[in-house]
This record gives structure tokens, sequence and C-alpha cells, in this order.
């Protein structure tokens, strides 16, 4: 039996990854939802996906069957994969694959018949934090998959207080279980974040939330006090010469 949730099914609609990735941690994370290394195989097992290996050593996969009403999904990793980090990644991986792409078809009964599969050379070089362009730069769902990955391995709330607390970034990797590069590219998303949060609270930004606030808090002010009125346009053509020397307002 397939254990999908409608908050996750809503997250897989609307396309938001790393939100999904959260939400899988808090209706399936194993031993908890904020542990930083997840059980991925008893994972699986709760949603009920069957986990095992095959034969194929440069192939892992992910396939899901409508057998007379009754879904069934299976994951295979190659039998001779020994590294940890590797395996993660390719568990993570896969699973994103699984809620992203077919999912949907689960929830709404609909026809499902078919899986993912991804190559050696492609997950070696994802687990050490490099991007495969010619396949990423050309698939959705694949870059999305790969960030689910990223998400629910490495989620940011948990990796940004681990850093405040650990020194460097070789520990911060072990104590996720990732390889320190997969760390690395992760924390690009981070920079990105704070980028946006700079520009969102820049001086200049301020300045103009500033100015569209000032008449609704003028007149708030006015209507306390009559006499507020001229202090408040004081501090209007103050905020307006602030924003353009050139501006002038009638005293």
């Amino acid at each position: 039996m397939i254990a999908i949730f409608p908050e996750i099914i809503n997250l897989v609609l609307n396309r938001e990854v790393e939100r999904l990735a959260y939400a899988v941690r808090k209706y399936h994370g194993i031993p908890t939802p904020n542990a930083p290394i997840l059980a991925f195989e008893e994972m699986l097992k709760n949603i009920g996906i069957q986990y095992g290996s095959w034969q194929f050593e440069d192939l892992a996969g992910i396939v899901a069957q409508d057998r007379g009403g009754s879904f069934q999904v299976s994951m295979c990793l190659p039998q001779a994969l020994t590294d940890d980090s590797q395996t993660r990644y390719l568990q993570a991986f896969l699973l994103g694959r699984f809620y992203l792409d077919l999912s949907p078809a689960i929830a709404s009964s609909g026809e499902l018949s078919g899986g993912y599969k991804v190559d050696r050379q492609c997950w070696q070089e994802l687990t050490i934090g490099q991007i495969p362009t010619q396949i990423l730069g050309t698939d959705q769902g694949w870059q999305d998959a790969h960030l689910f990955a990223q998400s629910i391995l490495l989620p940011k709330a948990m990796v940004r207080r681990a850093m405040q607390v650990i020194s460097n970034d070789s520990e911060v990797a072990k104590f996720f279980a990732v390889t320190e590069q997969f760390l690395q590219t992760r924390m690009q998303d981070f920079e990105t974040d704070t980028e946006k949060l700079t520009q969102a609270n820049s001086p200049g930004k301020a300045r103009a939330n500033e100015m569209e606030a000032a008449p609704r808090k003028m007149a708030i002010e006015t209507r306390k006090d009559p006499k507020a009125l001229k202090s408040g346009l004081a501090r209007l053509r103050e905020l307006a010469k602030q924003m353009d020397p050139s501006v002038k307002l009638d005293r």
C-alpha cells in the first residue's frame, strides 16, 4: 500500500520541491523527521516502496506498475555499490522521481506503468557536487529530483543550525553523511537566498518601503493630532530628498 498524504500531493502538483522534501521528512522521517541521517530503507518501507538490489553494476532505478488497481513501486540499486554517500544520494534522488513524476498518477488512481533510471557516471558526479549539465540542463524532471535529494539530505534550516556549532565544512558533511563537495554545492543555494534577502533589505529598498508607508502613517498620526500634519510633511520631504535629491515638494 503506497502512502501519499494530501499535503504531499499538493506540493508535488505545485512543484514546491524544497517544501515537498520537508513534508516527506515530516511524515516518513526515520528515526525522526529532524535526524541528520535518515534511515532510507526504513522510510521506503514506511512509504510502501519495495527496496532491493540487482546485478546491474552501472544502473539504479525505480519502477512502478499498476497490477489490477494495486500499485507496486520498486527501487533497485546495484549489488556492488558500497559507497554510503552514493547509496544515500541514489535513494533520495529516486524517491524524488517517485514523488514528482509517479505519485500524481497513483493519487488520482490513473494508469501507471513506467520508471526512471540513473547511470553510474551521473550519480558519481552528482554525489561529489558536479552537475552533468548535458542531462540536468535539458530535463526539468532531473533538476527537480536532484533538488529534492539535496533538500531531504541537507535541509537548509538544519544545515544552518549545524554550521553555527560545527567548526568546518568537512565536519558538517560528516554530520549529515554526505561528501564535502555535495555540501558545498548545496550551500550555493544558501548564497542565492542571502543575495535575495540582501536585495530585499537594501537601503534603497528600505527607503522605498518607508516612503510607501509614510502617507498611511502620517494619516494615522494626523487623526490623533492635527498638529502632526506639519511634521509628517516634513518627514516626507526628507525621505524624498534621500531617494532623489532632485525631487522638490512644495512647503
